[in-house]
């Protein structure tokens, strides 16, 4: 049996760590708002735009790399998205989710852009496909254990909302911490740190432009107009 490499180790522990506190998000978040801080649907579209503004500026990476190496930045972020879904549950107003929110959202786009260019710099041709594979996998793994966690630990534990966010945030922590023990990897072929716009990259340019906008169109502005009382149910 083939022993995995030390890279590989570390960028499967990102992904794992990474649904362990955005799924939880995803999965308390509606129900937090509205049953604790009285969230309608124009909130929430509020909180869902701002979610987003970090990934309109998630450009901003290649300066922050500038400052520190890219296997750093990425753990940060990490423990940034962390932290923020752990201040989560401590949110005591409607402004307070709309910064812990901010918070959270940095650190997720931050280290998605991060954890896509670690994984084709930790390998090579001929392995980029089975990496890709194993990140995948284990993304996957991790999602359905903290869907599996928060069904068992709200219905039979019946534990509260702020908890809940603490634990799943603070596993991300922890794993982020666990990943700073690592030794910074050398890499064989460095990426380019800019911004690089092509005229032959506008079909991928085009494409990722559709593919936020669903997102956009079917969550963020649907819970505006719910609120607004357009959409009858």
């Amino acid at each position: 049996m083939t022993r995995l490499p030390k890279q590989h180790l570390l960028l499967i522990i990102i992904a794992i760590a990474i649904p362990l506190s955005f799924k939880a998000w995803q999965t308390l978040l509606n129900n937090f708002m509205i049953d604790e801080l009285n969230f309608t649907g124009v909130t929430m579209g509020i909180l869902q735009s701002i979610r987003e503004v970090p990934g309109l500026l998630a450009f901003t990476l290649v300066f922050v790399l500038l400052l520190i190496k890219e296997q750093i930045a990425g753990l940060l972020s990490l423990l940034l998205m962390g932290f923020g879904v752990a201040l989560t549950g401590l949110s005591s107003s409607i402004y307070w989710a709309y910064f812990f929110t901010i918070i959270m959202s940095i650190g997720f786009h931050y280290n998605e852009s991060i954890l896509k260019s670690l994984t084709l710099q930790f390998s090579t041709q001929r392995s980029i496909n089975q990496l890709m594979a194993k990140i995948r996998f284990w993304r996957a793994a991790g999602a359905i254990f903290i869907f599996s966690f928060v069904a068992f630990a709200s219905h039979i534990l019946e534990l509260s909302y702020t908890l809940l966010f603490i634990i799943c945030g603070g596993m991300t922590m922890l794993l982020a911490f666990y990943g700073l023990s690592f030794p910074i990897f050398k890499v064989k072929n460095t990426q380019t740190q800019g911004i690089v716009f092509k005229k032959r990259y506008m079909i991928y340019y085009a494409l990722s432009f559709l593919k936020g906008s669903r997102r956009t169109v079917f969550v963020v502005f649907a819970a505006f107009l719910n609120g607004l009382g357009c959409i009858g149910i």
